[in-house]
């Protein structure tokens, strides 16, 4: 029986959300549609928003598109900035685990093994941050970290 906990607030039930969390026993059986009785979801989401200031304030990473997207207003269908962009290609240097959450219609794994090198990432990176909602975004990242290293399940991000 697949397991689902809930632990978001009434912002995050409103704001656009990146993929889905759970934590898995066997990714390939998971995947394969064979869920084990230890598989659940969770229901603690990085916001879109999030997601970007983590990228472009927490990681530095150059917003040189972004901002040019900003100054020109809407696109021609009408979409603000922040609906445009969907993906980094660039493995920011010093943080490789939170680098893998690149864009928000792609699965990502990180077994069990890595977990504790993304949450040592996620502690820097919110450290050395300033900007708030890359701190909410990257609490929520910790909170999984913990939870999938307590039960030592694979954290599965799950696109839609």
């Amino acid at each position: 029986m697949v397991q689902d906990t809930s632990t978001t607030g009434a912002h995050d039930s409103v704001a656009p959300t990146m993929q889905s969390v759970w934590l898995v026993h066997d990714i390939d059986a998971f995947a394969d549609g064979q869920p084990s009785k230890q598989d659940r979801r969770l229901d603690i989401r990085m916001t879109y928003t999030e997601w970007l200031a983590i990228y472009f304030d927490a990681l530095s990473l150059d917003k040189t598109i972004y901002d040019r997207w900003i100054q020109n207003g809407r696109d021609s269908a009408g979409e603000s900035p922040t609906e445009i962009v969907t993906e980094f290609d660039e493995v920011i240097q010093g943080f490789p685990m939170p680098s893998r959450i690149n864009e928000p219609y792609r699965d990502v794994v990180f077994k069990v093994h890595e977990i504790e090198d993304l949450r040592q990432e996620c502690l820097r990176v919110k450290a050395s941050s300033s900007n708030e909602l890359a701190s909410l975004g990257l609490e929520k990242l910790l909170m999984i970290c913990k939870q999938a290293g307590d039960l030592r399940l694979t954290i599965y991000f799950m696109s839609q």
